[in-house]
């Protein structure tokens, strides 16, 4: 398993939270999560996919448990991850580790919580990702190496602007033959992969989760 399915980018590791790239950013800026889940790549910062898992509680508990008690609790999940036998396969959220506790008892904040399905639902919003980056595809020289539905020199962008204009969809889906499905994972690979400069399109695009 490669670095890089471990280690994200901000903008997907906030997509996959549920969070903005602004919070990413605090939870390693305020080392609200172990330095073990962050990475550095041509001079980006860089997320363990399970760090957007962590960032959904940090930041849903927000209003009922101090920061100090839930980077607490973040630590001793992390550890919980590291000693599993499916550790590089939670890590980037390809599959849930059976042999892991996801239920944390403190007895000083008198709290019991489980994280079954936070740790789920970032898996699933995981495999959207996925989904939609096996339909796009981006090669040096196609289309200036924008970003395009494989099989097809249409880059997304193209489609999105239709879209952004308020044209119909089923009219967009009729005019360049695509699917639902296209669509869709066009909306979320510009929300997960921004291009530089510019803030991420559609971000209101609500993933299908299978």
């Amino acid at each position: 398993m490669s670095t890089a399915d471990r280690f994200v980018p901000s903008a997907e590791a906030a997509f996959i939270a549920g969070v903005t790239q602004q919070q990413m950013n605090r939870l390693a800026d305020e080392h609200l999560v172990p330095d073990s889940l962050l990475a550095r790549e041509d001079g980006s910062r860089r997320f363990a996919r399970i760090t957007a898992a962590w960032a959904r509680f940090f930041f849903q508990s927000d209003d009922w448990l101090v920061a100090a008690a839930r980077k607490n609790i973040l630590s001793e999940l992390t550890a919980r991850v590291v000693r599993s036998k499916s550790r590089d396969s939670l890590i980037s959220l390809h599959s849930m580790a059976k042999d892991i506790d996801w239920i944390i008892a403190d007895p000083t904040i008198g709290l019991q919580l489980d994280f079954t399905a936070i740790v789920s639902d970032a898996i699933a919003r995981a495999k959207v990702v996925d989904a939609a980056d096996e339909r796009i595809t981006r090669i040096d020289g196609v289309m200036g190496g924008k970003p395009c539905f494989k099989g097809t020199r249409l880059p997304i962008e193209t489609v999105l602007s239709s879209l952004e204009k308020g044209i119909p969809e089923d009219r967009v889906l009729e005019e360049y033959s695509l699917t639902r499905e296209h669509l869709e994972a066009a909306r979320v690979h510009a929300q997960v992969h921004p291009q530089r400069g510019r803030p991420a399109r559609l971000g209101s695009a609500k993933p299908t989760v299978q």
